[in-house]
């Protein structure tokens, strides 16, 4: 992918570390298997992008409450480090390509792109925040979102270097999180009445996505995927807290991870596994959801 004028490569320094993989497999499931998934040593896990080698990639906090990237790879943790405050990794594509954000010493966020081993930084034109979301196979268009001057935020694309920013129409607020190989785009956005709603941007055409019994479709910095047969996961608050969904032929599906509290979907690859965190009594932990 080229770069911007504004945005600036230099080598990432990631931290290297193999770990193992904490592994839950709940017996009363008989066709769905579920893992827990637990940086060893961290206080909390979220898990937010998979590959079709079943890659994850996400985030941690450690025992110094340091927000740290990861990617887990054939059962083995390497930490994405990029800065003292926060990093991020929210998506990766089968090259091994990874998009996210970071958080530099002067608490402003950017957006990156971690590709062959070279980080290129993202900023949306004169915004005070962006960050990146989601990265298609072709390894050429990245979508996330960003806030201008205003302190207002909007979903934006940027596909060789040239960045489009777009909003759901009426909205007050406006995030992309992913794109698949189609184009597709799944994200969130804030009505006026403050209540957030998933969307599917498909041909220059927005559809809204709200579950059967949803109060709230995620908080607006949102988690949601979509694969390229277009299935979408995904989560929403409702009765007994917030539960994860699959929208795959039109029919909505929940996801609650056995024993917990809130479960959220974050994305799906084309086998159809799903990638996401969940709540209970010991904090918060990643989940990996592989479906028969």
């Amino acid at each position: 992918m080229n770069a911007r004028t504004n945005c600036l490569l230099r080598r990432a320094m990631v931290l290297l570390g193999v770990l193992s993989l904490t592994r839950g497999i709940p017996a009363e499931l008989a066709a769905d298997t579920y893992t827990s998934i637990d940086v060893p040593g961290a206080r909390e896990t979220q898990a937010f992008g998979i590959n079709e080698a079943g890659d994850l990639v996400g985030r941690y906090t450690d025992a110094a409450n340091r927000v740290v990237g990861f990617l887990l790879s054939q059962g083995k943790f390497t930490a994405i480090d990029l800065s003292d405050v926060l990093t991020t990794a929210a998506s990766n594509n089968n090259a091994g390509d990874i998009v996210g954000r970071f958080t530099d010493s002067d608490n402003l966020t950017h957006g990156y792109l971690l590709q062959n081993g070279d980080l290129t930084t993202i900023d949306f034109p004169d915004a005070i925040f962006t960050a990146a979301g989601g990265i298609n196979q072709a390894r050429d268009t990245i979508v996330g979102r960003f806030t201008d001057a205003n302190n207002t935020t909007h979903g934006y694309l940027v596909s060789n270097g040239e960045f489009t920013s777009f909003d759901f129409p009426g909205s007050i607020l406006t995030v992309a999180v992913r794109i698949n190989s189609n184009g597709d785009i799944v994200g969130y956005y804030q009505s006026a009445g403050f209540r957030s709603h998933a969307f599917l941007l498909q041909n220059g055409d927005f559809t809204t996505i709200d579950p059967p019994g949803a109060s709230d479709t995620g908080d607006p910095t949102g988690l949601i995927g979509i694969n390229d047969f277009g299935d979408i996961a995904g989560y929403y608050y409702g009765a007994g807290g917030a539960h994860g969904f699959l929208l795959s032929g039109g029919q909505f599906t929940r996801i609650d991870f056995p024993g917990a509290r809130n479960t959220f979907c974050s994305a799906i690859n084309n086998a159809g596994d799903i990638v996401g965190l969940y709540d209970d009594a010991h904090g918060r932990h990643g989940f990996l959801l592989q479906r028969e």
